[in-house]
Protein backbone atom coordinates (compact mmCIF):
# COMPACT_ATOMS: atom_id res chain seq x y z
CA UNK A 1 0.00 0.00 0.00
CA UNK A 2 2.62 2.47 0.63
CA UNK A 3 4.64 1.96 -2.51
CA UNK A 4 1.24 2.25 -4.09
CA UNK A 5 1.11 5.62 -2.68
CA UNK A 6 4.18 6.99 -2.96
CA UNK A 7 3.62 6.20 -7.27
CA UNK A 8 0.65 8.10 -7.06
CA UNK A 9 2.41 11.06 -5.31
CA UNK A 10 5.33 10.97 -8.00
CA UNK A 11 3.05 11.11 -11.12
CA UNK A 12 0.66 13.57 -9.40
CA UNK A 13 4.39 15.96 -9.29
CA UNK A 14 4.99 14.75 -12.49
CA UNK A 15 1.62 16.03 -13.84
CA UNK A 16 1.88 18.93 -12.04
CA UNK A 17 5.80 20.01 -13.05
CA UNK A 18 4.51 19.42 -16.60
CA UNK A 19 1.09 21.64 -16.52
CA UNK A 20 3.17 24.63 -14.79
CA UNK A 21 6.34 24.81 -16.74
CA UNK A 22 4.18 24.01 -20.66
CA UNK A 23 4.17 27.83 -21.46
CA UNK A 24 7.43 28.88 -20.26
CA UNK A 25 10.96 27.93 -21.34
CA UNK A 26 12.76 25.33 -19.23
CA UNK A 27 16.46 25.07 -18.48
CA UNK A 28 18.32 22.12 -20.71
CA UNK A 29 18.90 19.38 -18.13
CA UNK A 30 15.82 19.58 -15.68
CA UNK A 31 13.30 16.98 -17.42
CA UNK A 32 16.24 14.76 -17.68
CA UNK A 33 16.78 14.98 -13.99
CA UNK A 34 13.30 14.38 -13.11
CA UNK A 35 13.43 11.38 -15.59
CA UNK A 36 16.23 10.22 -13.80
CA UNK A 37 14.97 10.61 -10.05
CA UNK A 38 11.34 9.01 -11.41
CA UNK A 39 13.68 6.02 -13.08
CA UNK A 40 15.57 5.21 -9.47
CA UNK A 41 12.35 5.50 -7.26
CA UNK A 42 9.72 3.39 -9.24
CA UNK A 43 12.11 1.11 -11.38
CA UNK A 44 13.94 0.06 -8.06
CA UNK A 45 10.27 -0.81 -6.27
CA UNK A 46 9.21 -2.32 -10.14
CA UNK A 47 12.52 -4.52 -9.82
CA UNK A 48 11.90 -5.49 -6.22
CA UNK A 49 8.23 -6.68 -7.42
CA UNK A 50 9.57 -8.93 -9.89
CA UNK A 51 12.34 -10.07 -8.10
CA UNK A 52 9.59 -11.22 -5.92
CA UNK A 53 8.33 -13.20 -8.45
CA UNK A 54 11.35 -14.75 -9.67
CA UNK A 55 12.04 -13.12 -11.91
CA UNK A 56 14.98 -10.82 -12.97
CA UNK A 57 14.78 -7.19 -11.35
CA UNK A 58 15.71 -5.96 -14.88
CA UNK A 59 12.59 -7.12 -16.28
CA UNK A 60 11.12 -4.83 -13.62
CA UNK A 61 13.25 -1.55 -14.68
CA UNK A 62 11.70 -2.76 -18.42
CA UNK A 63 8.41 -2.94 -17.46
CA UNK A 64 8.44 0.34 -15.50
CA UNK A 65 9.52 2.07 -18.07
CA UNK A 66 6.93 0.74 -21.04
CA UNK A 67 3.72 1.75 -18.57
CA UNK A 68 5.07 5.24 -17.38
CA UNK A 69 6.61 5.89 -20.89
CA UNK A 70 4.87 7.70 -23.98
CA UNK A 71 3.28 5.12 -25.22
CA UNK A 72 0.98 3.28 -22.54
CA UNK A 73 0.47 6.02 -19.59
CA UNK A 74 1.34 9.05 -21.94
CA UNK A 75 -1.30 7.97 -24.29
CA UNK A 76 -4.13 9.09 -21.60
CA UNK A 77 -2.52 12.46 -20.88
CA UNK A 78 1.28 13.42 -22.07
CA UNK A 79 1.71 14.77 -18.54
CA UNK A 80 1.28 12.02 -16.42
CA UNK A 81 4.76 10.64 -18.41
CA UNK A 82 8.41 12.20 -17.19
CA UNK A 83 9.64 10.39 -20.42
CA UNK A 84 9.54 13.45 -22.67
CA UNK A 85 10.96 13.54 -25.95
CA UNK A 86 13.81 15.99 -24.78
CA UNK A 87 13.99 14.33 -21.30
CA UNK A 88 14.85 11.06 -23.33
CA UNK A 89 17.39 13.28 -25.85
CA UNK A 90 19.38 14.99 -22.65
CA UNK A 91 20.07 11.17 -21.58
CA UNK A 92 21.19 9.50 -24.24
CA UNK A 93 24.53 10.05 -22.70
CA UNK A 94 22.84 6.96 -20.11
CA UNK A 95 23.25 4.48 -22.74
CA UNK A 96 27.15 4.89 -23.97
CA UNK A 97 27.86 5.12 -19.72
CA UNK A 98 25.50 1.65 -19.10
CA UNK A 99 26.97 0.23 -21.64
CA UNK A 100 30.86 1.17 -21.61
CA UNK A 101 30.18 -0.53 -17.64
CA UNK A 102 28.74 -3.68 -18.61
CA UNK A 103 31.50 -4.23 -21.54
CA UNK A 104 34.28 -3.46 -18.79
CA UNK A 105 32.31 -6.06 -16.65
CA UNK A 106 31.72 -8.52 -18.96
CA UNK A 107 35.54 -8.36 -20.11
CA UNK A 108 36.38 -9.20 -16.35
CA UNK A 109 34.07 -11.94 -16.68
CA UNK A 110 35.63 -13.47 -19.62
CA UNK A 111 38.51 -15.05 -17.66
CA UNK A 112 41.20 -17.38 -19.76
CA UNK A 113 41.73 -19.76 -17.20
CA UNK A 114 37.50 -20.32 -17.01
CA UNK A 115 37.42 -19.95 -20.46
CA UNK A 116 40.34 -22.43 -21.88
CA UNK A 117 38.75 -25.76 -21.20
CA UNK A 118 34.72 -24.22 -23.15
CA UNK A 119 36.74 -22.98 -26.16
CA UNK A 120 35.74 -26.02 -28.37
CA UNK A 121 32.05 -26.02 -26.64
CA UNK A 122 31.78 -22.19 -26.80
CA UNK A 123 33.27 -22.32 -30.94
CA UNK A 124 30.57 -25.07 -31.82
CA UNK A 125 27.89 -24.19 -30.08
CA UNK A 126 28.05 -20.55 -31.14
CA UNK A 127 28.84 -21.11 -34.60
CA UNK A 128 26.34 -23.83 -35.28
CA UNK A 129 23.56 -21.73 -33.77
CA UNK A 130 24.41 -18.60 -35.50
CA UNK A 131 24.24 -20.92 -38.58
CA UNK A 132 20.77 -21.89 -38.17
CA UNK A 133 19.34 -18.95 -36.27
CA UNK A 134 20.77 -16.40 -39.54
CA UNK A 135 19.54 -18.67 -41.96
CA UNK A 136 16.05 -19.89 -40.80
CA UNK A 137 15.23 -16.34 -39.26
CA UNK A 138 15.90 -14.96 -42.93
CA UNK A 139 13.98 -17.66 -44.74
CA UNK A 140 10.96 -16.68 -42.46
CA UNK A 141 11.11 -13.00 -42.71
CA UNK A 142 11.17 -13.73 -46.71
CA UNK A 143 7.94 -15.60 -46.06
CA UNK A 144 6.30 -13.21 -44.11
CA UNK A 145 7.68 -10.14 -45.91
CA UNK A 146 4.60 -9.94 -48.02
CA UNK A 147 2.71 -9.32 -45.12
CA UNK A 148 4.59 -5.56 -44.13
CA UNK A 149 2.74 -2.42 -46.09
CA UNK A 150 6.48 -1.17 -46.58
CA UNK A 151 7.91 -4.48 -48.32
CA UNK A 152 4.76 -6.46 -49.82
CA UNK A 153 4.76 -3.94 -52.89
CA UNK A 154 8.58 -4.24 -53.58
CA UNK A 155 10.56 -6.74 -55.67
CA UNK A 156 11.65 -10.12 -54.41
CA UNK A 157 14.95 -8.84 -54.47
CA UNK A 158 14.44 -6.05 -51.93
CA UNK A 159 12.66 -8.30 -49.66
CA UNK A 160 15.53 -10.71 -50.14
CA UNK A 161 17.67 -7.83 -49.17
CA UNK A 162 15.60 -7.23 -45.95
CA UNK A 163 15.37 -10.58 -45.03
CA UNK A 164 19.00 -11.55 -45.48
CA UNK A 165 19.91 -8.28 -42.55
CA UNK A 166 17.03 -9.24 -40.84
CA UNK A 167 18.47 -12.77 -40.44
CA UNK A 168 22.01 -11.68 -39.41
CA UNK A 169 21.16 -9.38 -36.90
CA UNK A 170 18.92 -12.00 -35.02
CA UNK A 171 22.40 -13.89 -34.28
CA UNK A 172 23.01 -11.10 -31.82
CA UNK A 173 22.59 -11.39 -27.87
CA UNK A 174 22.84 -9.04 -25.77
CA UNK A 175 25.93 -9.01 -23.57
CA UNK A 176 24.07 -5.69 -21.52
CA UNK A 177 21.26 -7.90 -20.03
CA UNK A 178 23.15 -11.08 -19.53
CA UNK A 179 25.54 -9.49 -17.30
CA UNK A 180 23.17 -7.35 -15.46
CA UNK A 181 21.37 -10.90 -14.45
CA UNK A 182 24.84 -12.64 -13.38
CA UNK A 183 25.58 -9.43 -11.59
CA UNK A 184 22.13 -9.46 -9.81
CA UNK A 185 22.39 -12.92 -8.86
CA UNK A 186 26.23 -13.20 -8.10
CA UNK A 187 26.39 -16.13 -10.38
CA UNK A 188 29.74 -17.99 -10.59
CA UNK A 189 30.62 -21.01 -11.99
CA UNK A 190 31.52 -22.79 -15.73
CA UNK A 191 27.89 -22.36 -16.74
CA UNK A 192 28.15 -18.21 -16.24
CA UNK A 193 31.50 -18.38 -18.00
CA UNK A 194 29.69 -20.43 -20.69
CA UNK A 195 27.07 -18.20 -21.12
CA UNK A 196 29.28 -14.58 -21.52
CA UNK A 197 31.62 -16.69 -24.06
CA UNK A 198 29.22 -17.54 -26.10
CA UNK A 199 27.10 -14.33 -25.70
CA UNK A 200 30.34 -12.35 -26.74
CA UNK A 201 31.38 -14.58 -29.32
CA UNK A 202 28.03 -14.51 -31.20
CA UNK A 203 28.21 -10.24 -31.17
CA UNK A 204 31.34 -10.77 -32.59
CA UNK A 205 30.43 -12.93 -35.42
CA UNK A 206 27.27 -10.93 -35.91
CA UNK A 207 29.72 -7.93 -36.72
CA UNK A 208 31.59 -9.73 -39.16
CA UNK A 209 28.90 -11.51 -41.09
CA UNK A 210 26.84 -8.10 -41.15
CA UNK A 211 29.53 -6.31 -42.93
CA UNK A 212 29.02 -8.89 -46.12
CA UNK A 213 25.32 -8.89 -45.11
CA UNK A 214 24.92 -5.02 -46.06
CA UNK A 215 27.22 -5.70 -49.06
CA UNK A 216 24.86 -8.16 -50.75
CA UNK A 217 21.69 -5.95 -49.31
CA UNK A 218 22.86 -3.07 -51.23
CA UNK A 219 23.50 -4.45 -54.87
CA UNK A 220 20.30 -6.67 -54.57
CA UNK A 221 18.52 -2.99 -53.85
CA UNK A 222 20.55 -1.25 -56.49
CA UNK A 223 22.02 -4.07 -58.88
CA UNK A 224 23.37 -1.08 -61.53
CA UNK A 225 25.73 0.34 -58.41
CA UNK A 226 28.69 -1.42 -57.77
CA UNK A 227 29.81 -3.24 -54.83
CA UNK A 228 30.60 -0.36 -51.81
CA UNK A 229 33.49 -1.95 -50.23
CA UNK A 230 34.47 0.61 -48.48
CA UNK A 231 31.56 -0.77 -46.10
CA UNK A 232 33.55 -3.94 -45.27
CA UNK A 233 36.70 -1.87 -44.49
CA UNK A 234 34.38 -0.01 -42.28
CA UNK A 235 33.07 -3.22 -40.61
CA UNK A 236 36.48 -4.62 -39.95
CA UNK A 237 37.97 -1.54 -38.61
CA UNK A 238 35.30 -1.40 -36.08
CA UNK A 239 36.36 -5.06 -35.30
CA UNK A 240 39.81 -5.02 -35.17
CA UNK A 241 40.37 -1.48 -33.99
CA UNK A 242 38.19 -1.71 -31.24
CA UNK A 243 39.23 -4.73 -30.01
CA UNK A 244 43.07 -3.50 -30.77
CA UNK A 245 42.23 -0.19 -29.30
CA UNK A 246 40.88 -1.49 -26.30
CA UNK A 247 43.79 -3.81 -25.16
CA UNK A 248 45.62 -0.32 -25.45
CA UNK A 249 43.23 1.39 -23.13
CA UNK A 250 42.92 -1.74 -20.46
CA UNK A 251 47.12 -1.44 -20.63
CA UNK A 252 47.22 2.47 -19.74
CA UNK A 253 44.41 1.49 -17.34
CA UNK A 254 47.10 -0.69 -15.82
CA UNK A 255 49.48 1.62 -15.44
CA UNK A 256 47.00 4.34 -13.83
CA UNK A 257 45.72 1.45 -11.27
CA UNK A 258 49.90 0.86 -10.31
CA UNK A 259 51.39 4.21 -10.34
CA UNK A 260 48.33 6.22 -8.74
CA UNK A 261 45.11 4.21 -8.08
CA UNK A 262 42.40 7.15 -6.97
CA UNK A 263 38.69 7.91 -7.23
CA UNK A 264 38.95 4.35 -9.46
CA UNK A 265 35.05 4.18 -9.72
CA UNK A 266 34.72 7.83 -11.00
CA UNK A 267 37.72 6.85 -13.26
CA UNK A 268 35.67 3.82 -14.58
CA UNK A 269 33.05 5.93 -15.08
CA UNK A 270 34.35 8.28 -17.02
CA UNK A 271 36.07 6.09 -19.44
CA UNK A 272 32.73 4.04 -20.05
CA UNK A 273 31.71 7.31 -21.06
CA UNK A 274 34.17 8.64 -22.65
CA UNK A 275 35.30 5.52 -24.66
CA UNK A 276 31.43 5.34 -26.05
CA UNK A 277 31.95 8.67 -26.94
CA UNK A 278 35.06 8.47 -29.07
CA UNK A 279 33.90 5.02 -30.59
CA UNK A 280 30.75 6.98 -32.36
CA UNK A 281 33.00 9.27 -33.67
CA UNK A 282 36.36 7.25 -34.89
CA UNK A 283 33.47 4.18 -36.27
CA UNK A 284 34.49 1.84 -33.40
CA UNK A 285 32.54 -0.28 -31.13
CA UNK A 286 32.55 1.04 -27.38
CA UNK A 287 31.09 -2.31 -26.43
CA UNK A 288 33.98 -4.36 -27.75
CA UNK A 289 36.49 -1.38 -26.80
CA UNK A 290 35.87 -1.02 -22.93
CA UNK A 291 34.96 -5.54 -22.97
CA UNK A 292 39.05 -5.52 -24.29
CA UNK A 293 40.03 -3.29 -21.78
CA UNK A 294 37.86 -5.45 -19.03
CA UNK A 295 39.55 -8.72 -20.56
CA UNK A 296 43.18 -7.27 -20.52
CA UNK A 297 42.79 -6.06 -16.57
CA UNK A 298 41.37 -9.00 -15.77
CA UNK A 299 43.47 -11.75 -17.20
CA UNK A 300 46.91 -9.78 -17.87
CA UNK A 301 47.55 -7.85 -14.84
CA UNK A 302 46.80 -8.13 -10.66
CA UNK A 303 44.19 -5.30 -10.96
CA UNK A 304 41.03 -7.38 -11.74
CA UNK A 305 39.23 -7.11 -8.34
CA UNK A 306 40.46 -3.64 -8.03
CA UNK A 307 38.35 -2.77 -11.43
CA UNK A 308 35.13 -5.41 -10.60
CA UNK A 309 35.04 -3.38 -7.23
CA UNK A 310 35.07 -0.16 -8.90
CA UNK A 311 32.21 -1.07 -11.21
CA UNK A 312 30.28 -2.12 -8.58
CA UNK A 313 30.33 0.65 -6.75
CA UNK A 314 27.85 3.06 -9.01
CA UNK A 315 26.95 0.77 -11.79
CA UNK A 316 23.58 0.22 -10.02
CA UNK A 317 21.78 3.37 -10.28
CA UNK A 318 23.10 3.42 -13.91
CA UNK A 319 21.61 0.31 -15.25
CA UNK A 320 18.68 0.87 -13.37
CA UNK A 321 18.09 4.10 -15.78
CA UNK A 322 19.40 2.43 -18.69
CA UNK A 323 16.91 -0.53 -18.93
CA UNK A 324 14.05 1.90 -17.63
CA UNK A 325 14.90 4.06 -20.90
CA UNK A 326 14.65 1.16 -22.96
CA UNK A 327 11.81 0.25 -21.41
CA UNK A 328 10.10 3.58 -22.45
CA UNK A 329 11.19 3.48 -26.18
CA UNK A 330 9.21 0.15 -26.96
CA UNK A 331 6.88 1.63 -30.08
CA UNK A 332 3.15 0.25 -28.65
CA UNK A 333 1.20 2.11 -31.57
CA UNK A 334 3.61 0.58 -33.75
CA UNK A 335 4.28 -2.84 -32.25
CA UNK A 336 -0.07 -3.01 -33.03
CA UNK A 337 0.30 -2.54 -36.69
CA UNK A 338 2.77 -5.15 -36.96
CA UNK A 339 2.72 -7.07 -34.12
CA UNK A 340 1.74 -10.26 -36.30
CA UNK A 341 5.03 -10.05 -37.81
CA UNK A 342 6.90 -8.93 -35.13
CA UNK A 343 5.86 -11.90 -32.90
CA UNK A 344 5.86 -14.45 -35.81
CA UNK A 345 9.69 -13.24 -36.39
CA UNK A 346 10.33 -13.52 -32.18
CA UNK A 347 8.79 -16.89 -32.15
CA UNK A 348 11.11 -18.17 -35.01
CA UNK A 349 14.51 -16.76 -33.69
CA UNK A 350 13.79 -18.75 -30.08
CA UNK A 351 12.92 -21.52 -32.02
CA UNK A 352 15.98 -21.65 -33.48
CA UNK A 353 17.97 -20.36 -31.12
CA UNK A 354 17.32 -23.78 -29.26
CA UNK A 355 17.88 -25.91 -32.20
CA UNK A 356 20.98 -24.27 -33.05
CA UNK A 357 22.54 -24.58 -29.55
CA UNK A 358 21.13 -28.33 -28.77
CA UNK A 359 22.80 -29.15 -32.28
CA UNK A 360 26.56 -27.15 -31.34
CA UNK A 361 26.13 -28.65 -27.74
CA UNK A 362 25.41 -32.22 -29.06
CA UNK A 363 28.17 -31.88 -31.26
CA UNK A 364 30.62 -30.54 -28.92
CA UNK A 365 29.31 -33.58 -26.13
CA UNK A 366 28.95 -30.76 -23.51
CA UNK A 367 26.99 -31.91 -20.68
CA UNK A 368 23.22 -32.01 -20.01
CA UNK A 369 22.62 -29.12 -18.34
CA UNK A 370 24.50 -26.95 -21.09
CA UNK A 371 22.47 -28.64 -23.93
CA UNK A 372 19.70 -27.76 -21.96
CA UNK A 373 19.75 -23.95 -21.15
CA UNK A 374 22.93 -22.22 -22.97
CA UNK A 375 19.60 -21.39 -25.44
CA UNK A 376 18.49 -18.79 -22.76
CA UNK A 377 21.08 -17.17 -22.53
CA UNK A 378 21.37 -15.60 -26.22
CA UNK A 379 17.85 -14.86 -26.81
CA UNK A 380 18.15 -11.09 -25.20
CA UNK A 381 18.94 -8.29 -27.54
CA UNK A 382 20.03 -4.68 -27.10
CA UNK A 383 22.68 -2.41 -27.51
CA UNK A 384 24.66 -4.17 -30.25
CA UNK A 385 21.26 -5.16 -32.17
CA UNK A 386 19.97 -1.87 -31.73
CA UNK A 387 23.08 -0.28 -33.57
CA UNK A 388 22.94 -2.94 -36.15
CA UNK A 389 19.54 -1.29 -36.85
CA UNK A 390 20.75 2.13 -36.97
CA UNK A 391 23.34 1.37 -39.64
CA UNK A 392 20.63 -0.11 -41.04
CA UNK A 393 18.21 2.99 -41.51
CA UNK A 394 20.86 5.24 -42.16
CA UNK A 395 22.86 3.04 -45.02
CA UNK A 396 20.10 1.22 -47.09
CA UNK A 397 17.70 2.81 -49.41
CA UNK A 398 13.98 2.45 -50.10
CA UNK A 399 13.70 -0.04 -47.01
CA UNK A 400 16.03 1.53 -44.37
CA UNK A 401 14.23 3.39 -42.59
CA UNK A 402 11.27 1.03 -42.33
CA UNK A 403 13.73 -1.93 -41.81
CA UNK A 404 16.03 0.21 -38.41
CA UNK A 405 11.90 0.58 -36.95
CA UNK A 406 10.78 -2.49 -37.22
CA UNK A 407 13.90 -4.41 -36.30
CA UNK A 408 13.65 -1.90 -32.55
CA UNK A 409 10.33 -3.05 -32.05
CA UNK A 410 11.29 -6.86 -32.47
CA UNK A 411 14.39 -5.97 -30.31
CA UNK A 412 11.76 -4.79 -27.85
CA UNK A 413 10.68 -8.30 -27.76
CA UNK A 414 13.22 -9.54 -27.78
CA UNK A 415 14.50 -7.64 -24.51
CA UNK A 416 11.70 -8.41 -22.44
CA UNK A 417 11.67 -12.13 -22.86
CA UNK A 418 15.76 -12.85 -22.44
CA UNK A 419 16.63 -11.27 -18.72
CA UNK A 420 13.56 -14.43 -17.87
CA UNK A 421 15.01 -17.18 -19.76
CA UNK A 422 18.80 -15.93 -18.54
CA UNK A 423 17.67 -15.87 -14.89
CA UNK A 424 15.49 -19.16 -15.03
CA UNK A 425 19.13 -21.05 -16.80
CA UNK A 426 21.72 -19.34 -13.95
CA UNK A 427 19.01 -20.85 -11.68
CA UNK A 428 19.01 -24.11 -12.87
CA UNK A 429 22.41 -24.48 -13.62
CA UNK A 430 23.06 -26.10 -10.00
CA UNK A 431 24.89 -22.94 -9.47
CA UNK A 432 22.49 -20.82 -7.76
CA UNK A 433 23.48 -18.16 -5.48
CA UNK A 434 22.51 -18.81 -1.73
CA UNK A 435 20.18 -15.58 -1.53
CA UNK A 436 18.21 -13.96 -4.32
CA UNK A 437 19.26 -10.91 -3.16
CA UNK A 438 21.30 -9.00 -5.49
CA UNK A 439 25.21 -8.00 -4.67
CA UNK A 440 24.66 -4.64 -5.67
CA UNK A 441 22.04 -3.68 -2.61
Amino acid sequence: MRRIIVLAVLLFLVYVIHAVGADSPRPYGDEAVLVFGFALIVSWMAGQLTSRLRLPMMTGYLLAGFLFGPYVIGAFDAYLTPFTPRAMRDLELIDGLALGLIAFTAGGELKVASLRPQLRTIGLISGVQSIVVSVGVGAGFLALSTHLPFLAHLPFNARLAAAIIVGICAVAPSPAANIAVITELGARGPFPTLAMGATVLNDVITILLFSVAMLVAGKLLTPQAGVDLSLLALVSWELVGSLVIGLVLGWLLRLYIRYIGRELPVLMLALSFVANEAATHFHLSGILLCLAAGFYIENYTEHGPDMVAALRRYRLPVFIVFFTLAGAKIDLPLLRQIWPVTLAVVAIRVALIFLGCRLGARIAAAPAVERNLIWMVLVAQAGVSIGLANIVGESLPVIGRDLQTLGITIIGCNELLGPILMRYALTHADERPPSWTSQDK
